[in-house]
């Protein structure tokens, strides 16, 4: 008989715990996504806002391709992409892309490689998310 609790006990530890802890988090966890903004952009500066801008051309085929992918994404999202330089964005030269919000703030940098370009389409998706006044995934 004792075998038979000693089971019955290490079944309701193994898969117990899990579910315990899935419901926690369901009633108790909150799922909250913030973009800070690194810096306000100066007002001298034309820049159209929600965009997002290329500063380098790509200069191989791997970066010519997220470029590719990236400008697809774009498309479906409605969102811009202007080529134009940014002399107000001389301090980031390294970057290849930038996004900037609707008020004006720069929202991130980002260079032309896989891992980037995802990320830049996560925190585009975010900040349309956050702008219709939605704020939960």
């Amino acid at each position: 008989m004792s075998r038979r609790v000693f089971k019955v006990t290490i079944l309701l530890v193994i898969f117990g715990v899990p579910v315990l802890w899935y419901l926690f988090l369901q009633f108790f966890g909150e799922n909250k996504f913030e973009l800070t903004p690194i810096r306000t952009i100066d007002t001298l500066c034309s820049i159209s806002p929600a965009q997002v801008y290329l500063a380098k051309r790509p200069i191989n085929i791997h970066e010519e391709n997220q470029l590719n992918r990236l400008m697809s994404h774009l498309e479906k999202r409605q969102v811009l992409l202007d080529s134009s330089y940014l002399s107000c964005l001389s301090d980031t030269a390294r970057f290849s892309l930038f996004l900037i919000d609707d008020e004006q703030y720069l929202r991130g940098y980002y260079d032309l490689t896989i891992l980037e370009v995802d990320r830049l389409i996560v925190e585009i998706d975010l900040i349309n998310q956050l702008n219709d006044g939605t704020n939960s995934y």
